[in-house]
Formats: C-alpha cells, structure tokens, sequence
C-alpha cells in the first residue's frame, strides 16, 4: 500500500503505526503487499492516526496528506 511507503518517507515506522492503530504490524504488511484490501473504515483509522487522507488511499486522487 503506497500509504506505508509515504509514512516511512515522514519518518514514521509501520510497527507505530501499529500500535497507533492497536493492529498487527503483519496486518499492515499484508495491506502493503495487497494481499489484504482497505476498507473505508480502516482508511479513516489511519486519517485519525496519522494524518494521511483517507479519500486518496481510497481513491488515489487528491494530496495525501490532510492540510
């Protein structure tokens, strides 16, 4: 998932984006690699969590990051 990719380019690690979250780092890497797909719900977890628009993990359209 290209969410994980630009939270590392921030400096952000995925095991705290775990424990910000209170999931498995494996969940992420399977969200990462595509086996698992992204809900809307989880999406706003990670919006709430870190910041990064839920609209465009879901969509791919607009800036990533909210204002």
């Amino acid at each position: 998932m290209e969410a994980i990719r630009e939270l590392k380019l921030r400096g952000i690690q995925q095991t705290d984006i775990a424990k910000r979250l209170g999931c498995q780092s494996q969940f992420l890497s399977a969200l990462k690699s595509g086996d698992r797909n992204l809900s809307a719900g989880f999406a706003k977890r990670l919006e709430r969590a870190v910041g990064i628009n839920a609209h465009w993990l879901l969509s791919g359209e607009g800036d990533p990051w909210k204002p």
